[in-house]
């Protein structure tokens, strides 16, 4: 029942052409965009990334060292964040999906508009845990539709590193497929720290780390009413924490990005400069299986980051395809 409100309100996004299944859902976006586009090296536009790496110890100890250049400039409470990308030269990388399409601005805000109020109607009758509630309910509703696939302005980020790795492995069906996969680092208090110090937010020094929803400078970013979507005025994305609705949240360790105005690849832009805080780490494509098992050894599985009966079939079938 899930996948199939997924879908219809997908299917509502991308115009009404009869997209009705999860799969579907996921052939069309790569029919689409495609699955390719678009020591550290500075290629990719100068957005600063390591060289292929080709095991987890290599991941581990770079995700390391990026921790240990960041940590003393803040609090005791930060933490760096992470988000896997199946394609290490997707052209979308780092773009959340909603400002995938080529759409106008207005025409997408519009859409938002529609997906929320189409999704809050739907959706109550099918969650099985808590529902949302409360002054911060449209927040609430949001993060519940990023979560199943609906697309919104928000990225989906993990404070995990093994758990934004497990994504950026995850999903490779074709044994062919060599291409490199990469796992995005972000400081997401530097990230911040840009946002209070822009514009109207210059005055608001008393603004420090990771958004709350209900934070006044995060009221900018979601209008409470479905019908003032189109109004948005915000530019930078903001890191923001999650409320945990549900087990995956919790499994998953969420965090996510909310962009604003900007549907460009702005997060990119800013892994440019040499003192950025956000890395790109690459993972070598014809190692992926081998720092799967290693994962898999370390307990990041399919029914750990998904625990639900979804989450282990697809775990016990690879189990069985392995076992083959």
């Amino acid at each position: 029942m899930k996948a199939l409100l997924t879908g219809c309100i997908f299917d509502l996004w991308s115009g009404g052409r009869g997209t009705t299944g999860g799969m579907e859902i996921g052939s069309k976006v790569r029919r689409q965009w495609g699955e390719h586009g678009d020591g550290c090296s500075h290629s990719e536009g100068k957005m600063i990334q390591t060289k292929p790496l080709e095991s987890l110890d290599d991941f581990i100890s770079t995700t390391r060292r990026y921790r240990r250049r960041w940590e003393d400039e803040w609090d005791t409470t930060w933490q760096p964040w992470f988000r896997g990308e199946k394609y290490s030269l997707s052209p979308m990388r780092l773009r959340p999906k909603l400002y995938r399409s080529p759409r106008t601005l207005r025409e997408l805000l519009y859409v938002e508009q529609e997906l929320r109020l189409d999704f809050r109607r739907k959706a109550a009758l099918l969650i099985s845990e808590r529902q949302p509630s409360g002054d911060l309910q449209h927040w609430e509703w949001y993060f519940l539709m990023q979560h199943y696939g609906v697309p919104t302005r928000l990225l989906d980020w993990t404070d995990s590193s093994l758990v934004g790795l497990f994504f950026a492995l995850s999903d490779r069906t074709d044994p062919k497929d060599k291409s490199d996969s990469a796992v995005y680092m972000i400081d997401p208090w530097w990230l911040n720290d840009i946002v209070f110090r822009s514009g109207r937010s210059r005055s608001k020094s008393k603004y420090q780390g990771i958004a709350l929803p209900d934070w006044a400078v995060a009221h900018r970013y979601l209008a409470e009413d479905e019908f003032r979507s189109v109004e948005l005025k915000t530019e930078l994305p903001l890191a923001v924490a999650p409320t945990y609705l549900s087990r995956r949240f919790a499994a998953q360790r969420s965090q996510f990005t909310i962009f604003g105005r900007d549907k460009g690849n702005h997060l990119v832009s800013l892994g440019k400069p040499k003192d950025s805080r956000i890395r790109k780490i690459r993972i070598k494509g014809d190692r992926i299986p081998e720092i799967k098992s290693e994962l898999a050894g370390c307990g990041i599985t399919e029914s750990m980051v998904f625990p639900d009966l979804d989450g282990l079939g697809r775990e016990l079938y690879d189990f069985w395809e392995r076992s083959a």
